[in-house]
């Protein structure tokens, strides 16, 4: 894993400090030059959001950190508290203004989970990464030795550099050189003969 790729620090016990934890996990996916849309950015952001809150405003006081790191085509948020107790999802009230945190949770992320540790408890949450795109891929060519650019990369490089000529154009030097070789005279045999007059006159 790229050490650019992870991103860990605490978090006060603040809704302030919450929203600024959530502002900076979204920052740091966006440096990363993950290819996610805005809906998919806003999608990590409330997950990201709902973890921390919980956590800051519902856990025992101490020591809260997030963790976000890609692991292989995943991005994966992780938000560790000091409280035993896992989160429980109850049923969901339409007219509540609070309590659907996780149930937006596994709407939003493609994996989610909470589960106890050493000091406390991680609940985390997963996203899909969109497949990075492939590289034209340089294949050598035995005839020549020479190293050949699939794809349309190797299309386009082709045709501006070998596109072969018609034969019409391949044919028209040999076509005038050979009209220019029964055009010229021989001036070798001719010049011969014109010798031989001269020997026979004196003669």
């Amino acid at each position: 894993m790229a050490a650019h790729h992870q991103l860990a620090f605490p978090v006060a016990h603040t809704a302030a400090a919450a929203r600024q934890a959530r502002h900076r996990v979204v920052s740091a996916v966006r440096s990363w030059n993950i290819r996610l849309g805005e809906d998919e950015l806003n999608g990590v952001e409330l997950v990201v959001g709902e973890l921390i809150t919980n956590a800051v405003l519902h856990a025992a006081p101490g020591l809260v950190t997030v963790n976000l790191h890609r692991e292989g085509p995943a991005l994966v948020v992780e938000v560790h508290d000091t409280t035993k107790a896992l989160p429980q999802a109850g049923s969901v009230d339409v007219d509540a203004e609070s309590g659907r945190g996780l149930h937006l949770v596994a709407v939003l992320a493609d994996r989610h989970g909470a589960e106890p540790t050493a000091t406390g408890k991680r609940c985390w949450a997963e996203f899909d990464l969109p497949a990075e795109p492939k590289h034209p891929r340089a294949d050598r060519d035995s005839r020549g030795g020479q190293y050949l650019v699939s794809g349309r990369a190797g299309e386009l490089a082709r045709g501006a550099t070998g596109r072969p000529r018609s034969p019409a154009t391949r044919s028209t030097p040999y076509i005038r050189a050979t009209e220019a070789s029964h055009a010229a005279p021989a001036r070798g045999p001719r010049r011969r003969n014109h010798r031989l007059q001269a020997s026979a006159s004196t003669e």
